[in-house]
């Protein structure tokens, strides 16, 4: 159910973001780092958690408690929305979501390196990953 900015998921009862973030997040930039308090950037890398922060301030579809998804819930999702689901490769249908192709960050660590590795999703192959937190990625949120 599209509702202004977000769409509700009847079966899961999840709400996502309509459309991704129009930037890259990196999932932790070092605390050592100088991050601009101002825009939570350094050097155009931006940090995945003050975006999310920004957006529960807003309120997004009066939710405030907004978070990355679980490899799971963006699994799922990515299974409803491609057009042949019998084709990891087929396009999707943006009638109701503005996704970009490209890697999408999960909020699920990686078991075996939890510091430094966390899983993403390939929306070009529709194959999830293990790769580096410091790396840039697109973002869609998710409400419980």
């Amino acid at each position: 159910t599209l509702n202004g900015n977000c769409i509700t998921d009847s079966k899961s009862g999840l709400t996502w973001q309509a459309a991704t973030a129009n930037q890259a997040y990196s999932f932790s930039l070092s605390k050592t780092d100088a991050v601009d308090s101002s825009t939570h950037c350094q050097d155009g890398v931006c940090e995945v958690f003050a975006y999310i922060e920004q957006v529960n301030a807003q309120e997004l579809c009066n939710k405030d408690k907004w978070r990355l998804p679980s490899l799971d819930e963006l699994e799922a999702l990515l299974e409803k929305i491609r057009v042949r689901a019998d084709d990891p490769s087929s396009v999707y249908d943006n009638t109701l979501f503005s996704f970009k192709k490209g890697i999408y960050l999960t909020g699920s660590l990686y078991q075996y390196d939890e510091n430094n590795k966390i899983w993403v999703i390939d929306f070009n192959d529709a194959e999830r990953h293990v790769t580096d937190k410091s790396l840039l990625y697109n973002v869609i949120l998710v409400h419980d």
